[in-house]
């Protein structure tokens, strides 16, 4: 998308929802995501941390700022939640070991040795129960940070 699409996908569903940007928001989303590779998905996900986050109506600076920008947003929420789920989870393994994401993540990205990281798909009996139920977490309604189909 150009630097004029972008603009439009980010304003329209605001104005047809009443919500407005502080001034000079919408330009640094611009600027932040233009020319960037995979800039669309962290777009949507930055404006939707940020809706959740109005005030009067209105996408505040403040609000793209703790959320942790373009570049950020989507790690501070992944942190987030995987502190949330951890903080208390003694009960998830028998032994008392705490949950790891790292099996989960080293088995979703290709590394691009030279060239760009790509995706990779896992199948969950590939990942074990334990992975597997973070996996499920991780891609629950509230949180969408992993894609998952229902099936093992």
């Amino acid at each position: 998308m150009n630097r004029e699409e972008l603009r439009a996908a980010i304003d329209h569903p605001a104005a047809n929802a009443k919500v407005s940007y502080e001034p000079g928001l919408v330009e640094t989303l611009l600027d932040d995501v233009e020319n960037k590779p995979g800039g669309l998905p962290l777009l949507q996900f930055a404006l939707r941390e940020m809706w959740s986050r109005q005030e009067k109506r209105t996408i505040t600076r403040r609000s793209y700022d703790d959320i942790g920008g373009i570049d950020g947003a989507l790690a501070k929420r992944a942190e987030t939640i995987f502190a949330a789920l951890t903080e208390n989870r003694q009960e998830i393994y028998a032994d008392g070991r705490r949950p790891s994401p790292a099996p989960l993540f080293t088995r979703l990205v290709t590394l691009g040795e030279g060239q760009e990281d790509t995706r990779a798909r896992s199948r969950a009996s590939e990942l074990g129960d334990e992975v597997w139920s973070l996996a499920q977490r991780l891609a629950g309604e509230e949180n969408r940070l992993v894609v998952t189909n229902a099936r093992p």
